[in-house]
């Protein structure tokens, strides 16, 4: 639809005679493209080398709030904004590769993934193709979580939002041109919105606040505000900030300096950014105000700047940038499929052949699909394309609701009866979420009166198939309650960086139910190490960053203290009520994948790999991951005496080793959930002491 739209950007202002240029090819977007792709693709591949390199994703939203931003801003002033056609350009720009890319990565996950995660890719297959991937993979966890490094498209997040903002902002252009609305007010009132959302969010829940759409728009609307400033006050603009900075010069040479002096600070601010962000910092929130700033800086000092002219348009960089998309869309697959089929981090030979092999499959799509496609006349070629996504969704939706095709792996699936992360013991009973609402994990023993609770993070889970069987022998009943990554404390939050509200209601409503005088016993267990340090454990968890805290104070504790005043707190409470409480020390976290330990691996292999013998970890290894905590737990039970002890440790390691098998018997799901198996061994200890 083309709508007859007359000026209402406020009449008086009109395009500067220099927007013709500005419709002109610039190369030294080209090369922040390239900046942007490069740094994404080097975090990726070598984290330490740019700690700070996903800072490219940002820069590339400024780049297209720009570009199309400009596009919808000229269009409106003409009158000619057509949605059709918009969306048509769009879908001929991001579809191509984008099929390509999906439909491969699906195809290689039927002959390398197990079951539980070839189903986990058609749900972000299905997820990609609607442009939903964001929130998808927002309800999961959060972008820089160890589990992250094996989702072949965890990059589609970004797409996800973009799209999601060219959904919206179309409509709010045509609009405000229609209604004779200021379309620099609204521009900047949204883009001040979302940048407010952003940064009062992010120490909250930091997993939404950068999956959210509103959360990242600002970054656009920054792209699209500068696109703003050039088509209507550039030249006013340019003599202002020249006068104030460079009075001593005429105006010519001012102008010109002030060009350079924007590129230079600008490109500071992203290699800055790129070099000293790291995953440690809660991003985006104010962290992203420099790559965002900076991205800004490099476009407005314009092509002829030198670092632009020489640097930025230069050759090889212009190059990257012309295949920085599909660059983009195919090395993080790689670099995934990689880490998936070696059950770990990689070589830096095997990530260097990623990267090499990403580059030359990016130049393959960008000139034999996109440069086809893309400018291909013809209604059809978008509708076809939209034909084939939705093919490719449909095909990773069967796969989800099909559970991963486990015929696939026949012979494989029978050595891992223990793996099976949604086992009938493990699955969530609907009625008691219902009663329960707002915490993830919910189970009851369905035969007995319920006296007893279980309260805590995932761990807790894996104990209550335990719990419940032992409890049912003298007819008594159990009911869990638990959060992802959150300690059973009172008064504390533990989880991801910017998570704590979701820590604190379901501890608040488990506690609420453990007043109950129907509960007799209630047992406490969680990965305490993991909150004591707030660190992962073994190199599938090398970016786990958790905190502690204490909610509801001021008071700066560090995680140890802050771990220990919740411990005080809830077992003051729960004695002084005349529970039974039972302290869960956890199972030994293993740091490594249980299947290293199997005769038959996965269906696929880079190298030929290694049977991990003895199945176990150093008990040293233990010992250094959790004297601190133990120590901590100890001293604190000193002062509890009615509490028991529930020591999984001293059930599964012996002087030298902490085993993840048994008697031939895996007793671990992952690196650290115990199996069904691992579930009915540490039971027994109920056995003797309940």
């Amino acid at each position: 639809m083309t709508s007859a739209i007359k000026p209402g950007l406020g009449q008086q202002v009109r395009p500067e005679s220099h927007t013709v240029a500005h419709l002109k090819y610039r190369p030294d977007i080209d090369g922040l493209r390239a900046i942007a792709v490069l740094s994404v693709v080097l975090f990726h591949a070598f984290p330490r080398w740019l700690p700070g390199g996903f800072a490219g994703v940002d820069v590339f939203f400024v780049l297209s709030g720009f570009l199309i931003g400009g596009i919808l801003l000229r269009s409106g002033e003409a009158g000619s904004l057509s949605f059709a056609d918009f969306y048509s350009r769009r879908i001929r720009r991001i579809f191509p590769a984008l099929i390509v890319v999906m439909a491969a990565t699906l195809c290689f996950g039927w002959f390398a993934l197990l079951a539980e995660e070839f189903k986990q890719l058609g749900k972000h297959i299905a997820g990609g193709a609607g442009f939903v991937s964001n929130f998808v993979l927002w309800s999961e966890t959060g972008y820089f979580d160890s589990a992250s490094d094996f989702k072949p498209l965890l990059h589609l997040w970004s797409l996800g939002v973009e799209e999601q903002f060219y959904l919206i902002w179309p409509v709010i252009i045509w609009g405000a041109y229609r209604l004779r609305l200021n379309v620099l007010t609204i521009t900047t009132v949204l883009f001040l919105a979302s940048l407010i959302a952003n940064v009062s969010l992010i120490d909250h829940d930091s997993a939404k606040t950068f999956y959210w759409p509103f959360t990242r728009f600002w970054e656009m609307l920054a792209g699209s505000l500068l696109a703003w400033v050039c088509m209507y006050r550039k030249s006013e603009l340019d003599s202002v900030i020249a006068q104030v900075t460079f009075s001593g010069q005429n105006p010519a040479s001012r102008i010109s300096t002030s060009a350079e002096v924007q590129s230079l600070i600008g490109l500071i601010l992203v290699v800055g950014s790129i070099l000293l962000l790291s995953t440690e910092h809660n991003f985006p929130g104010w962290y992203a105000v420099a790559p965002v700033l900076g991205t800004c800086m490099v476009i407005f000092a314009g092509p002829d700047a030198w670092l632009n002219k020489r640097i930025l348009a230069s050759r090889p960089m212009v190059l990257i940038g012309l295949i920085s998309f599909p660059l983009y869309l195919w090395h993080w697959p790689l670099l995934a499929y990689a880490r998936i089929m070696e059950e770990g981090e990689t070589s830096r030979n095997i990530r260097i052949a990623a990267v090499v092999l990403s580059f030359v499959l990016a130049t393959l799509t960008y000139l034999l699909i996109e440069k086809n496609i893309r400018f291909r006349k013809g209604r059809a070629v978008p509708v076809l394309l939209a034909a084939c996504m939705t093919v490719v969704g449909a095909s990773g939706y069967w796969v989800f609701k099909q559970d991963g095709l486990p015929e696939r792996l026949a012979e494989f699936n029978g050595q891992l009866p223990q793996l099976v992360v949604e086992s009938e013991e493990f699955k969530m009973d609907p009625a008691c979420r219902k009663d329960h609402a707002g915490v993830t994990y919910c189970m009851k023993t369905p035969a007995w009166p319920i006296d007893t609770l279980v309260i805590g993070d995932s761990h807790s889970r894996r104990l209550f198939p335990g719990i419940e069987s032992h409890l049912d022998k003298s007819k008594r009943g159990a009911l869990l309650i638990g959060e992802a990554g959150c300690a059973p404390f009172i008064g504390v939050s533990t989880a991801q960086k910017g998570s704590r509200e979701k820590c604190t209601s379901a501890m608040n409503h488990a506690f609420d139910v453990a007043k109950s005088p129907e509960i007799k016993t209630v047992f406490l267990a969680s990965r305490g190490p993991l909150y004591f340090t707030g660190k992962g454990y073994g190199e599938h968890e090398a970016k786990l960053n958790y905190e502690t805290l204490l909610v509801n104070t001021d008071q700066p504790l560090s995680y140890p203290a802050a771990l220990e005043s919740g411990m005080r707190a809830t077992l003051e409470s729960l004695t002084k009520s005349g529970k039974n409480v039972v302290f869960v020390i956890d199972n030994p976290e293993l740091g490594f994948p249980p299947v290293s330990c199997m005769d038959l691996r996965r269906p696929m292999r880079i190298t030929d790999g290694k049977i991990r013998t003895p199945c176990a970890v150093p008990r040293a290894d233990y010992d250094a991951r959790s004297s601190g905590y133990r120590s901590m737990v100890f001293k604190v039970l000193k002062d509890f005496p009615a509490v028991k002890v529930w020591d999984l440790p001293s059930l599964l390691c012996d002087k030298e080793y902490c085993y993840a098998k048994k008697d031939g018997t895996m007793l671990y799901q992952d690196g650290d959930h115990l199996s069904i198996a691992g579930s009915s061994l540490v039971s027994k200890w109920l056995e003797r002491n309940l």
